[in-house]
């Protein structure tokens, strides 16, 4: 939900509603809260969602954004511990014992 979470974060006429972003070959990348009390599946096609969904919006991929958030959520993570792993853009694994 990461990414669809920062898209409503970013344009506020999206908060609240279902929402999912995928990529621009039309996989699913992120599902909103909002779009899974739907029922809709992150292993969903495009074509499906479309279809089973027509009222959720669908929005390309934001890289630029997503990557400054995630730094920031690095950085904020090393002000605990310097031992964080990361896993691709918004994965973290971060000791605090």
């Amino acid at each position: 939900s990461f990414f669809a979470s920062l898209e409503q974060k970013k344009y506020k006429q999206y908060q609240g509603k279902a929402l999912v972003v995928v990529t621009m070959h039309g996989k699913v990348l992120s599902v909103s809260a909002e779009a899974k009390s739907l029922g809709l599946s992150g292993t969903m096609s495009c074509k499906e969602i479309k279809k089973s969904f027509p009222n959720v919006i669908l929005l390309v991929r934001d890289s630029t954004t997503y990557s400054s958030y995630s730094k920031k959520v690095e950085k904020i993570l090393r002000r605990y511990t310097e031992d964080v792993e990361v896993y691709g853009e918004v994965s973290y694994f971060a000791d605090v014992t």
